[in-house]
């Protein structure tokens, strides 16, 4: 109790000059207006009311100059948050529209990824919806990875790492735009998830034997499936995707000379990395296109349309 008695009768008129309050209980200091003292056992606490909410919070310790140096912080901090409460937040609802727009309006993006990316939105919206009512500062490191922990027991690796990305990319919209309005600057809580590790797929590929039977087997499958038959052969030979790349090719595109075939994809968004390709034709190639050319194909995947 000497520290305490020093503390309360030393010689400071600082220290000296203080009030009981009728209970008996606290202590106050008309030179340190927001520091009390509690009688009993000398700890100093910090006081102050901001927006007719009254704070008050023990400071630690029972030495006068140290809780002076506490109650300084302790005010800074207040102040602080005091002001952030004052500032615009941001809703989460809002930043995915923020990103839905950006998305829309890039002109670099295909038509597939900004399908793609909507899809990864869809799935955020339905394993965590409440994050549509939720202000961005309200969502928390730790939610976010019990949310990812979920989700990666039901989703796959390759998939999983675009939905927290398309999560992340959300939230990054988000915080620029309540900096930018005037509130206040958050660290981005997806940014401690780690992506999942993508093991690599083993192929189990027919041997030719098998693949020539299987051909064979399309081709007697139906009215269709001559035409079938064609084009799981092209696909095997040339390596190309379906949709965006297969479909395209015409007879123009088959360069004898050089041996190649040029894959330009379709004509307004190109292939999916917007490169135009040459594939070498092997010979198994070669007798496909002889056949090709007899039976008249001008496109020969035009059917698919």
């Amino acid at each position: 109790m000497e520290t305490l008695n020093n503390d309360l009768h030393g010689t400071s008129g600082k220290k000296s000059a203080n009030r009981l309050s009728k209970d008996g209980k606290w202590r106050s200091f008309p030179r340190v207006p927001h520091l009390l003292q509690y009688a009993s056992s000398g700890t100093y606490f910090a006081r102050i009311k901001i927006k007719g909410k009254l704070i008050r919070e023990s400071l630690g310790t029972i030495v006068w100059t140290d809780a002076q140096v506490k109650l300084v912080d302790f005010l800074k901090d207040q102040h602080t948050n005091g002001a952030k409460t004052d500032k615009p937040k941001f809703l989460f609802a809002d930043a995915v529209e923020l990103l839905k727009k950006r998305v829309e309006h890039d002109s670099s993006m295909k038509e597939s990824s900004k399908g793609y990316r909507r899809l990864c939105i869809r799935k955020i919206k339905s394993s965590w919806p409440d994050l549509w009512k939720l202000t961005i500062d309200e969502i928390t490191p730790q939610q976010c990875r019990d949310w990812s922990a979920k989700l990666q027991d039901d989703i796959a690796s390759q998939y999983f790492n675009n939905v927290v990305g398309t999560l992340r990319l959300i939230l990054d919209e988000g915080i620029k735009a309540q900096v930018k309005s005037g509130g206040y600057k958050i660290e981005n809580p997806v940014a401690e998830l780690s992506r999942a590790k993508i093991s690599q797929k083993v192929l189990h590929l027919p041997e030719g034997d098998q693949f020539k039977n299987l051909v064979v087997h399309i081709k007697q499958s139906g009215s269709w499936g001559t035409k079938a038959a064609d084009l799981v052969e092209f696909l095997a030979y040339s390596g190309t995707r379906l949709y965006t790349e297969a479909q395209w090719v015409k007879w123009e595109d088959v360069d004898s000379q050089r041996n190649e075939i040029i894959v330009r994809g379709n004509p307004e968004t190109g292939t999916k990395n917007w490169e135009i390709r040459r594939i070498p034709i092997i010979a198994s190639a070669v007798r496909w296109l002889g056949r090709a050319r007899q039976n008249q194909l001008v496109q020969w995947y035009c059917w698919l349309r």
